[in-house]
């Protein structure tokens, strides 16, 4: 195995957890999608990984490398899915956060509640099911990953 295939083998747990992470609830789509990582990191003789160089760790040029492929990977999969412009004029970072884990990761509404409980925001049960109330009326998801917004209330 070549040196540079070798750095990569060594940090092998800190891909798999990015690619779980970006898919929590859809172990065959993490598993693919460290698939992909791991034949773009390997394209063109390693040159994405040969291009490290200090001053940071080679585990956090790593990680970065690979947080970009996911992104290149789920736009392939599912598409850019913005967020919609009411969420946006909202401007509350509550319903950003009940937006991402519902709409974006696929989490259901009371993990989703479970996760802002006990997140940075510190906001009420009531404010947080509201929030996620709000999320769901207004985005109605046709899959785990795709949905449609109401752009027009609110």
């Amino acid at each position: 195995m070549d040196e540079t295939a070798e750095m990569v083998w060594k940090h092998i747990e800190d891909v798999d957890a990015l690619c779980e992470k970006q898919f929590p609830n859809d172990a065959a789509s993490a598993v693919e999608a460290q698939d992909y990582v791991l034949k773009k990191l390997a394209t063109n003789n390693w040159e994405r990984v040969k291009a490290w160089q200090g001053p940071a760790s080679f585990r956090t040029y790593l990680c970065v490398i690979v947080k970009r492929l996911l992104i290149d990977f789920w736009r392939q999969k599912y598409g850019h899915i913005r967020e919609p412009s009411w969420l946006k004029e909202k401007n509350d970072p509550l319903y950003d956060e009940a937006y991402q884990l519902i709409m974006k990761k696929g989490f259901e509404p009371r993990e989703a509640a479970e996760l802002l409980r006990t997140s940075r925001h510190l906001r009420s049960v009531v404010e947080i099911n509201e929030a996620i109330s709000v999320i769901r009326s207004r985005c109605k998801s046709s899959s785990v990953h795709m949905q449609t917004c109401d752009i027009e209330n609110m």
